[in-house]
């Protein structure tokens, strides 16, 4: 038996978003607890300072909305993106994202600790101090990010690729770096053990300055 159903595109291994077009505009002032919104344009709303408890987003698009310092104790994105969104000092902990994009946003302080990232990719984000903690990456890519001070403790970065990122005094202990691609991140201050860096994909350049950062001292033979 033949097998018509389509896959979802992917790019860079990552499964895009599956998001009908045209979608309708939503016309709303708030979100409701417990409501499960599917095909919608979020577009230049302000949702800001909300408290919620579950929310879930299906096949929908956010551009320029408002989520400053929002709060949902539980939050699932499913084949979504964000564009030039804010969600400075947010906090989502334990969200759900499954084929999400985010483009151009503010993740200033944002907390998605313990969430499960799948198939997600962030491009172009402003991400100081973002708040990974515990969280599980399963399949990721940040590129062109700034994520100075972020903290990935404890965190499942397994073969998230980090490219032109700045990961400047970002916190990755305790985190798997198994396959983790670190070769075109600013690693400065970079808070790690070496236990940690197993499996970790690095230059030859990257390694000396992580080593240095560790106190280990590097020295040719001929020296004493």
């Amino acid at each position: 038996m033949q097998n018509n159903s389509k896959k979802p595109a992917s790019k860079f291994g990552i499964r895009l978003p599956q998001i009908p077009k045209p979608l309708p505009p939503a016309e709303l002032t708030g979100l409701d607890d417990q409501e499960t919104y599917s095909q919608v344009l979020f577009a230049d709303l302000d949702f800001s300072t909300s408290q919620h408890g579950a929310l879930a987003f299906d096949q929908s698009l956010f551009r320029r909305v408002n989520f400053m310092q929002t709060r949902a104790a539980s939050i699932r994105l499913s084949d979504c993106r964000l564009e030039m969104c804010d969600l400075s000092a947010a906090v989502w902990m334990g969200a759900r994202f499954r084929r999400v994009e985010v483009s151009g946003c503010r993740l200033l302080g944002t907390a998605l600790a313990e969430a499960t990232l799948e198939d997600a990719s962030f491009k172009d984000c402003l991400a100081e101090r973002m708040n990974f903690t515990w969280t599980v990456f399963k399949g990721a890519r940040f590129e062109k990010c700034d994520l100075r001070e972020a903290a990935f403790l404890g965190a499942d970065l397994r073969g998230v690729v980090f490219r032109q990122c700045d990961l400047s005094r970002a916190d990755l202990r305790d985190a798997n770096l198994n396959g983790a691609d670190l070769r075109d991140a600013t690693l400065d201050g970079l808070k790690v053990g070496i236990k940690d860096l197993v499996g970790a994909i690095m230059t030859p350049v990257q390694g000396l300055q992580v080593m240095g950062l560790l106190g280990i001292q590097i020295k040719p033979l001929d020296e004493e």
